[in-house]
């Protein structure tokens, strides 16, 4: 499954436990693009700032815009902070974490051995209700 807006794309492993969201951040500085964890959330952030000088009868007038942008990614309940990965080049910033259709089964334990966990098929899920926008 890939889901893509103007600056993410998402796409699941092929083994579906994991999710890469890539973000397309053009002349974006690594300084300036944030991610933060929240336990159930990541979110994202980053600013462009665009000087534009315009000289206008000798006087020369320069004007500032900044932009903020932000982006909110819902995490499976109980994803530990080790479970998500980040790494930015000159211009993709990558987020890996773990895929909300994989059920986490503990091994159970029955006296001194221990038993491997059961397999549990996903459920599917509506690409509307993983992803804010």
């Amino acid at each position: 499954m890939v889901f893509i807006d103007d600056s993410v794309s998402f796409r699941e492993s092929r083994d579906g436990r994991t999710v890469t969201a890539t973000f397309d951040l053009p002349g974006i500085k690594k300084n300036n693009a944030h991610v933060s964890y929240r336990g159930s959330h990541l979110t994202v952030t980053w600013e462009t700032v665009k000087i534009t000088e315009i000289d206008e009868g000798g006087t020369l007038v320069r004007e500032r815009e900044k932009k903020e942008f932000s982006r909110t990614i819902p995490l499976p309940e109980g994803t530990k902070f080790e479970e998500v990965g980040a790494r930015m080049d000159d211009r993709y910033l990558i987020l890996t974490y773990p895929n909300m259709r994989s059920v986490r089964v503990e091994p159970r334990q029955m006296g001194h051995r221990q038993v491997e966990p059961r397999r549990i098929e996903p459920t599917e899920i509506e690409a509307s209700d993983v992803y804010e926008y």
